[in-house]
């Protein structure tokens, strides 16, 4: 699924970094792709967080990949329309894709200053017959635990 093509901010085009380690270097070995999600960033599809207060919006953030499938892919789902069951190629292949959008639009949120995305949601598009665009959003936000004391 990567395209070796550069983290880029889909509004505006300009690159995006990848997320910082501790001492400020680059994590360059950070893997886009991955179901486990190191960052802190905090994702709600609800308008808030229970626990937590919002005291700074950052504005709408979002991630956007485009997938192809492939004649593998492709031979084995046509398959299946004979025998049903699940397509393991597609799912693979649309669960990275899912991965890279959500990690794309994390990285934006944390560039931005924030420590969550609110009402954030996952769309996907067909473009062609062979083309899946999936796409994460949301609002970026700064929240801070309530103090009940």
């Amino acid at each position: 699924m990567d395209c070796n093509s550069p983290l880029r901010n889909d509004a505006t085009g300009e690159i995006v970094t990848a997320p910082s380690k501790a001492d400020g270097s680059i994590d360059e070995t950070r893997d886009f792709r991955s179901t486990t999600n190191t960052s802190q960033l905090m994702k709600a599809t609800s308008n808030d967080l229970p626990g937590y207060e919002t005291f700074k919006y950052h504005g709408d953030v979002m991630g956007i990949t485009v997938i192809a499938s492939n004649v593998i892919a492709n031979f084995g789902a046509n398959m299946r329309k004979y025998v049903g069951g699940e397509v393991g190629a597609y799912v693979k292949m649309l669960t990275d894709g899912r991965n890279v959008a959500l990690a794309r639009m994390a990285t934006e949120a944390e560039r931005l200053g924030a420590n969550a995305v609110i009402a954030m949601r996952l769309d996907a598009n067909q473009i062609s017959e062979v083309m899946t665009e999936l796409i994460a959003y949301g609002t970026a936000v700064s929240v801070r635990p309530i103090d009940n004391s």
